[in-house]
């Protein structure tokens, strides 16, 4: 990976990891993870119409946002949210149903 790329992967990645740690309602949703994202990028930018920034590239891609989420959710189990915790539980309930 170039290191332009492996920089932008490291910033997107210590911004997600940063709204994981300090707000635990960006656990169990991605849009309110991507909007806080989105709105330090807008204020830091000063970018006034977020369809002008995403089209632009000034703000992070959703995509990129909610991969980084997924990796660090794998890698630090204490940022999942309630969701995912109750869902990874029942995963062999769902699947001995799906089976049937």
């Amino acid at each position: 990976m170039s290191s332009v790329l492996n920089h932008l992967n490291q910033t997107t990645k210590s911004k997600v990891k940063q709204y994981l740690e300090a707000d635990p309602k960006c656990r169990n949703s991605d849009r309110v993870l991507i909007s806080l994202v989105w709105r330090q990028e807008c204020l830091e930018g000063q970018i006034w119409n977020v369809l002008d920034g995403l089209r632009d590239g000034r703000l992070t891609n959703p995509e990129s946002i909610r991969r980084e989420r997924q990796k660090l959710q794998r890698e630090y189990p204490h940022l999942v949210g309630n969701v995912g915790a109750s869902r990874i539980k029942d995963a062999d309930k769902v699947r001995a149903y799906v089976r049937d």
